[in-house]
């Protein structure tokens, strides 16, 4: 079978990696190791990107896109597109959308691009560019509703793909409660911006509650954000400053998955996404979650998580004490959401599933 030429676009001048960027690098760096995909890329000189993919100088073009207009981008984009022929462009960040499509139509290249957020587009991106491009690319189920409830019906659900580093090891797992010295208790895990938008204030009043019957728990916070002060005073205040630790941003983000139990998600945002519960799901924990955007998408209430009907901490708290006994049923909950997980986010999954898109265009 022919191989077919990519042209993946993202010109994000980002020295530190935003959503759009870690997942460009992710792709990047998956698809450039595909036989059957001869890829080219489109980045920012000494951006985060640029500095975390091993594209050869010959496969690469030099150009920064910080809006919509952006001329001279546009120019040495169109010359190397010309220049290299692709099959697709593809383009990541809302930004790149124009010069990706007019890119993408004068090289004669059917065009991908990936919507990461549900906000609603300009009528002009939706009646111009997104309805008449080969396929736009939602990230989750949640998109892509969103995006048919903008009349828009050529879209494919790609989602974003987990680390390696996100594979339950029970040894491991074992060693690390060790360290910790955790040994028998619970331990219940928050992971994300601390801000009360995402349910800070919400996870520490469940903990108040379940320490109030159970003295043998812990409680992790991984993460930092704008309430992280308000958060630490509402600790101490309930004194409960020996059940929680606060590590901030930390890079082993796995580790505590792993050495967690339950994995709370008590957020009000609009997930887009969901990822921090699809990395719990990968490591075996029993995720309990508000029902926020793509969320609902990700859990079955009952069979790989729990989802409370409204977004109230004593729901959660509910259920909680429903099934916190009930070893096998809480063990049966986790391998379906290990399945899950490594079935729909793993990386050879989602990228198989990006090519199989590729390889099956019609001619």
């Amino acid at each position: 079978m022919k191989r077919k030429k990519l042209l993946w676009i993202n010109a994000s001048p980002l020295k530190i990696a935003g959503g759009t960027e870690s997942h460009s690098v992710d792709f990047i760096n998956s698809l450039s190791k595909r036989k059957n995909i001869d890829l080219y890329v489109a980045v920012s000189k000494g951006s985060f990107i640029d500095k975390n993919i091993n594209i050869p100088p010959d496969k690469k073009v030099y150009i920064t896109i910080r809006s919509e207009f952006a001329p001279l981008a546009f120019f040495n984009l169109t010359k190397f597109a010309k220049k290299i022929k692709p099959d697709f462009v593809v383009g990541n960040n809302g930004k790149e959308y124009i010069n990706t499509y007019l890119a993408g139509k004068i090289a004669k290249a059917k065009v991908l691009l990936f919507r990461h957020m549900t906000n609603k587009q300009p009528i002009f991106l939706r009646k111009y560019i997104l309805s008449n491009i080969y396929k736009i690319l939602a990230v989750s189920d949640y998109v892509k509703e969103s995006l048919v409830n903008q009349k828009l019906t050529n879209v494919e659900v790609i989602p974003n793909f987990l680390s390696l580093n996100f594979s339950y090891d029970m040894k491991k797992r074992i060693n690390f409660r060790k360290k910790f010295n955790i040994n028998n208790k619970k331990v219940f895990l928050f992971v994300g911006r601390i801000e009360k938008g995402k349910g800070i204030f919400d996870f520490i009043n469940f903990i108040k509650e379940v320490y109030n019957k159970d003295k043998n728990i812990l409680a992790y916070v991984v993460g930092d954000g704008t309430d992280a002060k308000n958060a630490k005073k509402l600790v101490k205040s309930l004194k409960l400053n020996n059940v929680f630790t606060f590590t901030g941003v930390v890079s082993n983000v796995w580790d505590y998955y792993l050495l967690s139990d339950f994995f709370i998600m008590p957020s009000y945002a609009d997930e887009s996404f969901g990822r921090t519960a699809i990395e719990a799901m990968s490591m075996k924990n029993v995720v309990i979650a508000y029902p926020a955007g793509n969320v609902k998408f990700l859990i079955k209430n009952g069979e790989n998580g729990f989802i409370t009907k409204n977004k109230n901490y004593l729901q959660i708290l509910e259920i909680y004490e429903n099934v916190k006994e009930n070893v096998s049923y809480l063990n049966k909950i986790k391998e379906n959401a290990y399945e899950f997980s490594n079935k729909n986010f793993s990386e050879k999954a989602v990228v198989d599933k990006f090519i199989d898109l590729i390889l099956e265009e019609p001619n």
